[in-house]
This record gives C-alpha cells, structure tokens and sequence, in this order.
C-alpha cells in the first residue's frame, strides 16, 4: 500500500541512506553505510563558500565489523563531502562503537558515547541502519546456526529478533508456525 498523494509542494532536500552488509572470509560481518545529503538548488553555505545544485552538503560514511555474538570488532568513519572544515576531525572517534554489543541497551549506550558535542549528528544517524543492517545480513546465518544446535538435540535458544515488532511477537501466528516452542499464545 502507497501513501497517499501529497498536497502540493517543492523538493528542497534529498537524503538518501545505503548500507550494503557483507559476509567476509574470516567469518566476520561487515556493513557499509553512506548518507548523502543534497538540495536541489544552489546554497550559500552560512559564508563558507557555494555548494552547488545537485551536489553533496554531507557524503559520509561508516563501516562497521562484527563477529558471530554481534560484538562491533571494528568501526571507522569517513567524510568525502561536508559543510565545515572541522566536520572531518570528529570521525576517529567513531571508532570507539569497537567493542560494544548490537543488543538491548546498545541506542542508550551510542547515545552516551556520541551525543550532543561528542559526535556529528550526520555519522550517528547512520549507526541505527548499519545496525538494523547487520542484523538483517546474519539473520539466515544465526538461525541455521541455531538449527543446527537442534539438530543435535540440544535446546534452540530464542531467536534474538522475536518480540521486536509485532509480527514477531511470541503471540504471532508467524512465531507459533516457525517457532513453536517460543510461541506464548492461546
């Protein structure tokens, strides 16, 4: 289902975010994540000089490793379009997300790290989606995993993803016909 059509307007900004998430050989995971920010008319930057129509005002990127337990084992930053001369010297500090765990506390925890002075508003909005990324690139891998864990007769432990949207609830249908044994329904 689409939105519905919009009243009328005018485009006067385009952010587009990407993040590609990669198996790599050593068995790690990585993603790779780009904001791309760009207006569609010439702009004087606030005395810093003219970006152009069409051009970037931020292209940031992030990269982020992970191993099997979701533990970041690797993290850097990197501006190749941005407003300021100091916005760059911010982006080595990104690489303190090395060593935090993607699960529960993880948003409250980067929030600490990279709020307000001590981060750049554009690099920490692309944390969620490299996140959110990781996750989806090692989902089929962690449940074949944890399929195999039963395959030997041991318990499967919960899938880390159920109970974070609805459709994944323990009440779910979706749960009750592919995780019976998480299912809390009638």
């Amino acid at each position: 289902m689409s939105l519905p059509p919009p009243a009328p307007r005018t485009l006067r900004h385009t952010r587009t975010i990407i993040c590609d998430g990669y198996e790599r050989a050593d068995g790690q995971w990585e993603v790779d994540g780009r904001l791309l920010d760009v207006k569609p008319d010439t702009i004087d930057n606030w005395g810093e000089g003219i970006i152009p129509a069409g051009q970037p005002i931020h292209d940031m990127h992030l990269r982020m490793t992970v191993d099997a337990k979701m533990t970041i084992t690797g993290s850097e930053a990197a501006m190749d379009h941005h407003p300021w001369p100091i916005c760059p010297s911010i982006a080595p500090r990104f690489e303190q997300l090395t060593g935090l765990s993607i699960r529960p506390g993880f948003t409250r925890k980067v929030g600490d790290l990279f709020g307000g002075i001590n981060g750049c508003t554009h690099l920490g909005s692309l944390i969620g989606p490299v996140a959110t990324t990781l996750m989806q690139t090692m989902v089929r891998a962690r449940v074949k995993r944890m399929n195999e864990t039963e395959a030997k007769g041991l318990p499967r432990s919960m899938p880390h993803f159920l109970n974070t949207c609805h459709t994944w609830a323990t009440t779910s249908p979706i749960v009750k016909r592919e995780f019976p044994e998480f299912y809390k329904g009638e």
